[in-house]
């Protein structure tokens, strides 16, 4: 683990950043994904009609899969999962495409009223499928299924997916660099203080730090060590004054003394 203040900083401020990115991100994606699918649920649900009419059931007449997507497949199963009759698929008619989905067994429980939608692995190209399964009583109890490719959705979800990873790659290298600016300009201050710091350990006890202000933390700092500083500067005059003193104060009484030891020497003779 860094040591540095400002590798630390830089480190947090990332962090957090990468952090909101990743959630940002997975709220619209998820978003995105509710809503295309809800979309595909939309068009299986008003498409039910349609479908039963291209399998030969009651419905509208001509036109009914005019408003299928491309790629729109319709089956017909009994209870049992097995085919009735081939199904139908809503291409174009040079297309020699045979994707089909995956029809799960046992089949999803459902009703007429209320068909399950669910998603279907596919073949023959075509990676997933959103399905509306139901049982229909013009059918005598047998299936409908009707499915729609997921390609376009899959492929919009896959381009955001890439976008906000581009977009979010871009924005942690911004945030790093301008992260790295302010950081570094913060604590110029501190590094002018570290300056000042080696001048006074080598004995110059008249430099102060600065900024000096308490409109700052780091200056509310300089404002405590610069008077810390001067508590330690007059505690160390004191103290080579009172060296002084001593010494000017010893040495008359030495030479006082030598002279009365003197003196009483010539008075004994």
């Amino acid at each position: 683990m860094t040591q540095s203040l400002r590798g630390r900083l830089l480190i947090g401020v990332i962090s957090l950043v990468v952090l909101g990115l990743l959630i940002s991100s997975a709220v619209t994606y998820l978003t995105m994904q509710h809503f295309l699918v809800q979309r595909l649920d939309d068009q299986l649900s008003n498409g039910r009609a349609a479908a039963r009419a291209v399998l030969g059931g009651p419905g509208p007449s001509r036109g009914a899969s005019d408003q299928f997507p491309i790629g729109t497949v319709v089956e017909l199963l009994a209870p049992d999962g097995s085919r009735v009759q081939d199904p139908l698929r809503y291409d174009f008619p040079s297309s020699t495409s045979n994707a089909l989905p995956v029809i799960p067994k046992p089949l999803p429980a459902s009703t007429e009223k209320s068909p399950a939608m669910v998603t279907l692995a596919g073949t023959g190209g075509v990676s997933h499928y959103r399905a509306a399964i139901w049982p229909e009583d013009s059918f005598h109890g047998n299936y409908v299924v009707l499915t729609i490719p997921m390609d376009d959705v899959l492929s919009t979800l896959n381009q955001l997916l890439q976008l906000e990873g581009l977009i979010s790659a871009g924005v942690v290298v911004a945030t790093a660099i301008l992260a790295l600016l302010i950081i570094r300009i913060g604590l110029r201050p501190l590094e002018k203080m570290g300056g000042v710091a080696q001048d006074i350990a080598a004995g110059d006890l008249s430099r102060r730090v600065e900024p000096a202000t308490p409109k700052t933390e780091i200056g509310r700092l300089g404002l405590a060590l610069n008077g810390m500083l001067s508590q330690i500067e007059s505690a160390f005059a004191e103290r080579c004054f009172a060296r002084a003193a001593h010494a000017t104060d010893f040495h008359p009484r030495l030479f006082g003394d030598a002279a009365a030891w003197r003196g009483r020497v010539t008075r004994g003779r």
